[in-house]
């Protein structure tokens, strides 16, 4: 109904809108695609550098930087009711934008709940809350239904590797997007907590079963990854592709890159035999018995 909006963010502070927003400015790739799936994304007068590339993102988007330290002066130039961060950058970005009376929620979709939170979020403050809900149930219910094939099986042992070349390899840890996946999936997520970089050492070191990286260059191949982990006692997967970004970023797809991640950690579970799983997975190369 009319009345204000009351938005509690991921870090718990409020943001009040007098009704549902009309211009917004997404710093968060994962708000950006939720948008799009809302069919809000005609909301979006401005993004950050990295939802520019998002599917959907209206050509007359402005482009206001990185998501963690965007232009304030350009996004002040669009005018918005609401501006949308990740929760790691949402602070200093507040801070930067409160003094112009410009407000500002955080966002943090590190897991499966934290999406579906994010998604009726921004259902509520763009007026699109049926749609939201609808979106959150059907991801609710794959991503139930995907984890419930691996649940009673033992846990395998996986490193999360985000690949931008041999010399920048991150680990996903316990806490990060992937990770969250990856329990989801029947794995037991390897590495300390967060984003860390690694050496080849690091990884072998953890004594993973399976180790997957995630091709966030777009231009690995299996012998480049496997060759820089060098010698060791686990299945190695390259995921490439839209794979790749639905098990790196939060976001409406995220049943398949569960999937994916499932079929990899748990084969048996759906009859495959190990070998059957090629080491190179695209959706061209491979596609999962679920999700």
């Amino acid at each position: 109904g009319g009345g204000p909006l009351i938005l509690v963010g991921s870090d718990g502070v409020p943001v009040v809108l007098p009704g549902p927003a009309e211009r917004i400015v997404s710093l968060y790739p994962p708000a950006t695609r939720v948008l799009v799936e809302l069919e809000a994304a005609d909301y979006l007068v401005g993004v950050d550098s990295e939802s520019a590339g998002v599917h959907g993102v209206p050509p007359g988007a402005a482009v206001v930087g990185p998501p963690g330290s965007p232009r304030v002066a350009a996004i002040l130039e669009l005018r918005p009711d609401l501006v949308v961060a990740g929760a790691d950058a949402a602070g200093s970005i507040r801070g930067a934008l409160a003094p112009y009376g410009v407000q500002v929620l955080a966002l943090n979709a590190t897991t499966p709940a934290g999406l579906y939170a994010a998604i009726l979020l921004l259902g509520a403050a763009t007026g699109h809350e049926e749609e939201a809900s609808a979106l959150a149930g059907a991801l609710h219910s794959k991503i139930l239904r995907v984890a419930g094939e691996t649940a009673g099986l033992e846990r395998v042992a996986v490193a999360v590797l985000l690949w931008s070349g041999p010399g920048s390899v991150v680990e996903a840890g316990p806490g990060t997007w992937p990770a969250s996946l990856a329990a989801a999936a029947g794995g037991e997520p390897l590495g300390p907590q967060g984003y860390t970089r690694v050496a080849a050492g690091d990884v072998r070191g953890q004594g993973p079963e399976v180790v997957v990286f995630l091709d966030l260059a777009g231009n690995a191949s299996y012998r480049e990854v496997a060759g820089w982990l060098g010698a060791v006692d686990a299945r190695v997967y390259l995921v490439k592709g839209s794979y790749a970004r639905y098990i790196a970023e939060p976001g409406p797809d995220a049943p398949t890159g569960l999937a994916v991640l499932a079929a990899v950690l748990h084969p048996e579970a759906y009859g495959l035999d190990p070998e059957a799983v090629p080491h190179t997975l695209t959706p061209e190369t491979f596609r999962p018995p679920t999700g």
